[in-house]
């Protein structure tokens, strides 16, 4: 067998640097600071890349943070296309939008199938991970368990979501 080494120089696309991508899901109870901590990541997010695009269903007081708040001005959102400068999407109590009952429509499996090639970045709040439909919990590339002490202290406890997997002995998910 001969490996054309040449034709990899020529011919390989441009390697995707920069921008994170993937769907980070941050979860706890009320009052853990799942949006506080969330929201804290999308401003070192917007701070880092100062030609990202950010949309969010929660106001933040930043001069970059677009507003939405309905089911279609997300999927309008999710049919944008950024080029290279990036693309992050702040979900907060994303089991209203995609829980197991009602399921999840293809466009935005879709595009968090895409997520990469698109530069999208997903971050997202939910009280309860196994609310969220599982074709959405399978793609989920960060997990974030979010805890408060005496209210005032956050802790946040981050896992791989690409190794989670539920354990029976424990019932509960581990990574």
């Amino acid at each position: 067998m001969k490996i054309d080494f040449e034709s990899f120089r020529h011919k390989s696309p441009k390697a995707f640097t920069g921008f994170p991508t993937g769907t980070r899901v941050y979860k706890g109870f009320q009052g853990s600071g799942k949006t506080l901590s969330m929201v804290h990541y999308a401003l070192k997010i917007l701070k880092d890349y100062p030609d990202c695009i950010c949309y969010s269903n929660i106001i933040i007081n930043h001069p970059r943070v677009n507003l939405f708040f309905t089911n279609d001005e997300l999927e309008n959102i999710l049919n944008m296309t950024v080029g290279d400068k990036g693309l992050l999407l702040l979900l907060d109590e994303a089991h209203l939008f995609f829980n197991k009952k009602r399921g999840i429509s293809l466009d935005f499996l879709a595009a968090i199938s895409q997520q990469r090639k698109n530069r999208f970045h997903i971050v997202m709040s939910s009280q309860i991970w196994e609310e969220l439909d599982i074709s959405l919990r399978k793609q989920v590339k960060t997990i974030v368990n979010c805890h408060s002490l005496l209210r005032t202290i956050i802790v946040n406890d981050v896992s791989d979501g690409e190794t989670l997997s539920y354990d029976k002995l424990q019932g509960a998910y581990v990574a």
